[in-house]
């Protein structure tokens, strides 16, 4: 099994659309990998994560929908009820807020904004219209996976007026402050 691309260069260029006659493969270039790092705890998995090959970064992601453990696969998605500003941050009619995220390509947490409840809408493998609405963990799955595929991390989401959390440090009880560690692009 591939490992999840943590190179952040590659990781913040935007997707491109997934061409129809490429559904089929994406979706099972996608639901192999996010059913082996289900194990790992993993809800959602951009196609940026998982690009190793020199093909453009595609907009597409995987999604275990939290209700019923099922994978969801999305080609072409946009979010409804979500507006966010060029920073990536939330603006929204949809009451935003703040929560501590993970990622399985950039160590660490950090606090991010979300909301609650989204539509989405895109493509299945077969090319079939999906529209979903996704309230609470789903939706910040999806969000979280929205911004892989438009090149954005949660690292560049994060608040500095609260504390970033490094692994390591929450390991040993600990946090570590944004403005102290160059990664953290607050």
């Amino acid at each position: 099994m591939k490992k999840i691309v943590k190179d952040v260069d590659k990781l913040s260029v935007p997707g491109i659309d997934v061409k129809s006659d490429d559904y089929n493969r994406v979706d099972r270039l996608l639901r192999l990998p996010m059913l082996t790092y289900l194990k790992d705890k993993a809800v959602g998995l951009a196609h940026s994560q998982i690009n190793f090959n020199d093909e453009p970064n595609l907009r597409a992601f995987a999604v275990k929908m939290n209700s019923t453990d099922v994978i969801k696969i999305f080609m072409n998605p946009t979010l409804n009820d979500v507006i966010m500003d060029h920073h990536g941050r939330v603006l929204s009619r949809n009451k935003p807020f703040r929560h501590y995220e993970r990622c399985l390509s950039v160590s660490g947490q950090c606090e991010t904004e979300r909301v609650n409840s989204v539509t989405i809408e895109g493509k299945d493998y077969r090319g079939n219209e999906m529209f979903m609405s996704l309230n609470g963990m789903d939706a910040i799955v999806a969000q979280h996976e929205m911004d892989h595929i438009n090149g954005i991390l949660i690292k560049n989401k994060c608040y500095c007026d609260n504390d970033c959390i490094e692994s390591d440090t929450l390991m040993q009880g600990g946090k570590q402050s944004c403005s102290y560690d160059p990664r953290w692009h607050c």
